[in-house]
């Protein structure tokens, strides 16, 4: 199918028993060399786990007698036997057989047990449940669950976060469920828990509303299970609506496999995974300034526009970056009306369609189908990509050596994007001169080629790099891509300036029109 992955997790059967991290030989006879065998094909493995255990465990006894469980409001124990799981793998009941993550030596002890599946190569977690602390179970040091029940989160994520740190350094992965103020600091990625896979009020449009909410709550690294979690399959319709928000995600991710829906489905579903993932530079740009500033990744329209009152109340559409506005399709209606905040938009689907901001629009569904949404690139953008094939349109196979810079320049001005992705970090400046256009960059161990959008639809007469020296121009895409020096072509089609630079020592370009 030729679709891109780098993460998978184990469901629940992967261990003997919830939680005893030991690999169960009826999911796999070789766990171990199974996830070797996945590192080798580029795909690291997490386990799917829970912060409870069960009588059917082993360490169950250990937890029990050393009192590294959560308390009943009389202070006894639970007692093995009526411990329950249900199916969705949660604890029912009063939920006392909770690790009590506040008890420092219980945390250390669970910290052990998680070290065992570390031995397996599982370079992470899943971490399902956490939010069903009883309000009347009873902690360490005299804390009361109704008081500690949303913090209960971030002692989980703590406890986990500090056995992967030990074990990995920082090459680790773990989404949790349930977090808390300050989680952020301690995990990776957030999902907002088992959803519906519809577009009621528990589905689709939650999964949406709950990012952008948990966007001001410093949580900058965020996904969703693309489908949600209840209904698998869940209708065709709604999983490409929810692939085209989870795309523009931080992580994409997805219970529901491309194979269930129809060829169509699929072959759309390869795009928007190809598109996220020629976007890690983006992506990893982005994690870098969020890491600094806090800022998250997928903004809430008011974040960027706080003096536009239109979009105070949006809850339903975001930007990633300074780059692209996503407003998701939510339901089954055949219209849906979103609002362009100020400035110049190219619509991404026909960038030469650009629209003015400011503007309330209507989405309809009959006349541009179910395979697009809306998408908008923001003039002024600079966007770095690693594209290695030709599904999105941003380049070939060719491209692989190169990183994609893809620019939308301003109408008139200056633009500038800070890559920090892997290496020395990349300045980009872009000057808009009516009949010239100037490409500045910081110096770079890196090869570049540009695609650069023009309004005017007409080729540059000639680029020059370093301010004087004359590039090659190709006729076409077939003399571009049989040759590697540096050079340039205009693809009429795309309406692209496509600019090859391998030389380290340049560091502009100057386009003439």
């Amino acid at each position: 199918m030729d679709i891109p992955v780098s993460v998978t997790w184990f469901e629940p059967p992967w261990q003997t028993a919830r939680t005893s991290f030991i690999p169960n030989k009826s999911f796999s006879t070789d766990l171990k060399k199974l996830v070797e065998d996945l590192d080798q094909l580029g795909i690291k493995s997490l386990g799917w786990t829970v912060p409870y255990t069960t009588n059917e465990s082993p360490n169950w006894s250990e937890g029990f007698n050393n009192g590294y469980l959560a308390l009943k409001p009389d202070t006894e124990r639970v007692v093995a036997d009526s411990v329950k799981v249900n199916i969705f793998g949660e604890a029912i009941g009063t939920s006392d057989n909770y690790i009590d993550f506040y008890n420092p030596d219980a945390s250390e002890w669970w910290q052990k047990e998680i070290e065992k599946s570390l031995e397996l190569g599982l370079k992470g977690f899943k971490l399902d449940d956490g939010q069903d602390l009883a309000k009347d179970s009873k902690l360490h040091g005299g804390r009361l669950g109704a008081d500690y029940h949303n913090s209960y989160g971030l002692e989980y994520n703590k406890t986990f976060y500090s056995a992967l740190k030990k074990k990995y350094d920082d090459d680790f992965l773990m989404i949790p469920r349930s977090a808390w103020i300050g989680s952020s600091s301690y995990t990776n990625f957030k999902w907002p828990g088992d959803l519906t896979g519809t577009f009621s009020n528990s589905g689709l449009p939650y999964s949406v509303s709950s990012m952008l909410s948990l966007a001001f709550c410093g949580f900058p690294f965020l996904t969703t299970d693309i489908g949600g979690f209840v209904d698998k399959p869940s209708p065709e319709r709604v999983w490409i609506r929810w692939a085209q928000f989870g795309a523009f995600t931080p992580g994409m991710q997805t219970l529901h496999m491309p194979w269930w829906y129809s060829p169509e489905a699929q072959e759309h579903y390869r795009y928007l995974s190809w598109l996220h993932t020629e976007l890690v530079p983006l992506w990893n740009t982005l994690s870098k300034e969020s890491q600094l500033t806090a800022a998250p990744i997928t903004k809430p329209l008011v974040w960027d526009f706080q003096d536009d009152i239109n979009t105070w109340r949006v809850d339903n559409e975001f930007t990633v970056g300074e780059v692209f506005l996503v407003a998701p399709v939510t339901d089954v209606k055949e219209h849906k009306e979103y609002y362009l905040p100020e400035g110049r938009w190219y619509y991404f689907w026909d960038d030469n369609i650009v629209l003015e901001g400011k503007q309330t629009l209507t989405w309809l569904t009959y006349k541009e189908g179910l395979y697009k949404f809306p998408l908008y690139i923001k003039e002024g953008a600079i966007i770095p990509m690693q594209v290695e094939n030709n599904y999105t349109g941003f380049g070939n196979k060719e491209s692989k050596e190169f990183i994609t810079i893809v620019i939308y320049p301003k109408k008139e001005g200056l633009s500038s994007f800070l890559l920090d992705d892997t290496g020395n970090k990349v300045n980009f400046e872009v000057k808009n001169m009516n009949e010239q256009l100037l490409v500045n960059w910081s110096n770079s161990d890196k090869d570049f080629l540009f695609r650069i959008h023009n309004d005017k639809s007409i080729s540059p007469s000639k680029i020059l790099n370093n301010d004087s020296e004359l590039l090659q121009k190709f006729d076409g895409v077939g003399d571009f891509t049989k040759s590697a020096r540096d050079g340039w072509f205009y693809d009429e089609k795309s309406n692209k300036t496509i600019v090859r630079i391998k030389n380290h020592m340049m560091q502009n370009i100057l386009l003439t029109y």
